[in-house]
């Protein structure tokens, strides 16, 4: 089986698919299979967005942010 080439997404991409999870009561296999991402990929994302680093923005809180600016 050959690895996928990495790629980059940016934050609104990140923000939308960890709120895809929160609030359609899918599963992250499902929505991941949806976007085309690995399983583990998402779940990083969402795992960073619930605990972040202390003084540090969630990828949601930066989102909003960046509308809001």
């Amino acid at each position: 089986m050959s690895r996928r080439k990495r790629r980059n997404f940016t934050a609104e991409f990140k923000a939308e698919a960890v709120r895809l999870v929160r609030d359609s009561g899918r599963s992250i296999p499902a929505i991941a299979r949806e976007l085309d991402l690995t399983e583990t990929c998402l779940r990083n994302w969402v795992a960073e967005d619930q605990s972040g680093k202390p003084g540090s923005l969630s990828v949601s809180e930066r989102q909003e942010l960046e509308s809001l600016r």
